[in-house]
């Protein structure tokens, strides 16, 4: 069974709960549907036991909290370090070969070989 109290506390509970127990509930087999409505959720906030009514409140769903990047570790810093090197050099090694290639092109029409 389910007990929800007037002041919206929930108990699950096979058992019927204590005569000594002052507040007023009403019993149910399930908790009821609360419904979806965009952007909200439905919290039980109590129930009139003269009524059998349970009250719902909805309330806006709050946006996560935004976390921060970490900073880096030292060991993250030199590997970055090292990539952002290579590719240095990768880009430097390229251009080489590219003048190479431009300068094979000039002594060839130089040199009357592309004729």
């Amino acid at each position: 069974m389910v007990y929800i109290y007037e002041n919206g506390r929930i108990l699950y509970s096979p058992n019927i709960p204590s005569q000594d127990d002052t507040e007023k509930y009403i019993a149910l087999e399930t908790l009821p549907d609360i419904g979806k409505i965009d952007g909200k959720i439905g919290i039980i906030t109590g129930c009139d036991p003269v009524s059998k009514e349970v009250f719902i409140e909805y309330v806006e769903i709050p946006s996560p909290p935004k976390v921060p990047d970490p900073e880096p570790t030292e060991t993250e810093r030199i590997m970055q370090g090292f990539t952002d090197s290579e590719l240095r050099d990768l880009e430097i090694q390229q251009n080489q070969e590219l003048l190479a290639q431009q300068i094979t092109d000039i002594e060839v029409a130089l040199l009357g070989g592309g004729r």
